[in-house]
């Protein structure tokens, strides 16, 4: 079934940071953590960098993060203090986690968008590769794909029409 409710805001005030701060139990850099929102966001959200940058700052600042830089990057992980932070803020943790996950892994929506997104992608990049070897062997995969697209088509348009 579509469940279609949502909360109007994705993301509350201090969600941003405790969303980030938990992320950062895995080491990462900053494009990381952005890819890790829009992939559990189905593709929907991801922080812009004035924001994210800031809140990495201060969440350092603070000694919950540690930033190391290597081979030109700055990889933030999660310090003790953090670890601790995150323990004793449990409950607001569990929370604000699953505030995102219903506005945003818990959609339906959210999930057939990303589902879209990911064969527009496969579409793509098998288009590509066809237009750039014109061979046989992708003249037959175009033929066969174009046949699942209007099979797909004609399902959809049924489901939605």
């Amino acid at each position: 079934m579509l469940k279609l409710k949502r909360n109007p805001r994705p993301l509350e005030r201090g969600d941003l940071r405790i969303l980030v701060l938990n992320m950062l139990q895995k080491p990462m850099h900053g494009y990381q953590i952005m890819c890790e929102f829009k992939a559990h966001s189905h593709g929907d959200y991801r922080p812009s960098t004035g924001a994210l940058y800031p809140q990495l700052r201060s969440l350092e600042e603070e000694g919950l993060i540690r930033c190391d830089e290597s081979g030109g990057r700055k990889n933030y992980a999660v310090t003790k203090a953090g670890e601790e932070y995150l323990k004793k803020n449990g409950k607001l943790v569990k929370e604000t986690m699953e505030r995102f996950s219903e506005f945003w892994g818990g959609n339906d929506m959210g999930e057939m968008v990303g589902r879209m997104e990911s064969i527009a992608r496969v579409l793509m990049e098998g288009s590509g590769k066809a237009l750039e070897s014109g061979s046989e062997g992708d003249a037959k995969r175009i033929e066969k794909s174009k046949g699942v697209l209007l099979k797909a088509e004609r399902e959809l348009k049924g489901i939605w029409t």
